[in-house]
């Protein structure tokens, strides 16, 4: 018996001095940032008072980001999962496919209606001919690809292609042009699964280029769109291509440890030849001007040589384009400023943005807006931009409310 004790009472002493070690360490190494936090809550004017819970969970959120040696705990937690064979991490919010790669995913019956969404492109491509623009929706590929792609039992599936297939149809009563590039991908045998990144949502940089030259194609067969020195800008031997080894871990590898997920290598693809971009970004409060070369305005190379801890949000380095999801963005390109050279808008998700930087060689203007961060008027955008092409584009994913917030009423 007295060993018996003598084990249990070490056990406990044990655990409660690596909880007091923890305490210990997260209030030594987080102080200033909660007493700023706190006192930031007394000092709120009349104007500006939140409620307790509110500040509650935003302490909660804050003392979970800031914890002591986080990713070693994430990277702890996803080991032991793996461990566990198990193929879904923190309640089904990311889940592993056979081959091993990550996806978003949740619990449904069946596709998510769309009409009301393919409405408002009816509405909007009705404006936009009065405006003389052609609006063309670009339906980027999910990561789970239909009759490839496979789960273990019990892990839901979204739906999202068939989502996409829906919505497409509804544009084809609405007479909208599309450009479907899962079809694309199917039709020159391109691999959905090995064009995305393992760790992440988003395809890969390589393949952002091939869907660009695919853009430009068919607007050159529909529209009779002539691009900008096509032999040239749409050759990649005429870009630099730089492969980062074993560099990038995506959102969801970010949530559950690279141990779980494994690691991607990154490639950064950019002009060899000249180029003169002004680019203008504005979200939230920040404003960013910037002018120079394609590498120097149009990526943030700050997020591959910062050497910022991969786990790091803001090392994302799939932003390095554009950076990624700014509310507005407007690049115009100073190199070739013909005014025979287009102007488009993209209202868009972040998968389509390297894509849109590479369009920028052989445009005039090149407008993103993302909604989700824009606090304006996307009508305004639409009727004031003097465009020649309008393309919306989101991942069946995001066929939602939340990304179609334009001409909701007739």
């Amino acid at each position: 018996m007295i060993p018996l004790r003598i084990k249990k009472i070490v056990t406990a002493c044990l655990f409660f001095a690596f909880i007091f070690y923890s305490a210990w360490a997260n209030i030594k190494e987080n102080h200033e940032v909660i007493l700023n936090h706190v006192e930031a809550f007394f000092n709120q004017t009349e104007d500006e008072v939140d409620e307790l819970p509110n500040f509650v969970n935003d302490m909660s959120a804050l003392l979970n980001d800031q914890v002591s040696d986080r990713y070693l705990y994430v990277e702890g937690y996803g080991y032991i999962q793996k461990l566990l064979l198990k193929h879904e991490v923190s309640n089904f919010s990311s889940v592993r496919d056979d081959e091993g790669n990550m996806h978003y995913t949740y619990f449904t019956t069946g596709p998510n209606e769309t009409i009301e969404l393919a409405s408002r492109m009816g509405r909007l491509n009705s404006v936009a001919k009065d405006l003389g623009a052609e609006v063309i929706y670009l339906m980027t590929p999910d990561k789970f690809e239909v009759g490839v792609t496979n789960f273990d039992t019990g892990i839901p599936y979204n739906y999202a292609n068939e989502t996409a297939d829906q919505f497409l149809s509804y544009l084809d009563d609405f007479q909208i042009t599309y450009i479907d590039y899962r079809s694309l991908m199917k039709e020159q045998n391109i691999s959905i699964a090995d064009s995305f990144y393992k760790t992440d949502h988003h395809w890969k940089t390589d393949v952002t280029f091939w869907a660009f030259t695919q853009l430009v194609n068919e607007l050159e067969e529909r529209y009779g769109f002539e691009f900008n020195n096509k032999e040239i800008t749409t050759d990649l031997t005429n870009y630099n291509q730089i492969v980062y080894e074993d560099a990038y871990l995506g959102s969801m590898g970010r949530s559950v440890g690279q141990l779980y997920t494994g690691i991607d290598d990154f490639t950064l693809i950019y002009p060899k030849f000249e180029t003169n971009f002004h680019v203008y970004e504005q979200s939230s409060t920040l404003d960013i001007t910037r002018q120079g070369r394609f590498e120097e305005s149009l990526l943030n190379t700050s997020i591959l040589r910062s050497g910022k801890n991969k786990y790091d949000p803001t090392s994302d380095k799939f932003f390095t384009y554009m950076d990624g999801n700014p509310g507005i963005v407007q690049v115009t390109n100073l190199q070739d400023d013909s005014e025979e050279m287009p102007k488009v808008l993209f209202i868009k998700d972040s998968m389509i943005v390297p894509v849109a930087s590479f369009l920028s060689v052989g445009t005039q203007q090149t407008t993103m807006v993302d909604p989700r961060y824009y606090g304006g008027s996307i009508e305004e955008i639409i009727e004031d931009g003097d465009y020649d092409y309008i393309f919306v584009t989101y991942t069946p994913q995001n066929l939602t409310e939340e990304f179609f917030p334009f001409y909701r009423s007739e």
